[in-house]
């Protein structure tokens, strides 16, 4: 699962990034997934956006060890967004 955050900040970007790493952290270890991350995006910046990125990995059978619904979002700086790619085909 690859979770993409961009924003115009580099700084308020990599502090998202830093603030949900910190926050899935401990469910992931417990369910057996690893958190590679955070770390800037292999194409750091796009159309004037700053891109980071954590990176999991699981077992198959196992649910995606992210927080439900809103949640997952809050503690995330005003002007930064967060995507997520269950799935990625690339990083």
């Amino acid at each position: 699962c690859l979770l993409r955050f961009s924003g115009e900040s580099s700084e308020l970007t990599s502090y998202g990034a830093f603030h949900l790493s910190s926050k899935i952290r401990s469910a992931c270890s417990q369910k057996g997934w690893r958190l590679v991350g955070p770390a800037p995006s292999l194409v750091e910046r796009v159309a004037g956006k700053s891109r980071w990125q954590l990176l999991l990995y699981g077992p198959k059978s196992s649910p995606i060890p992210l927080p439900y619904g809103i949640q997952l979002w809050k503690g995330l700086p005003k002007g930064v967004s967060l995507s997520i790619d269950p799935d990625p085909l690339q990083l």
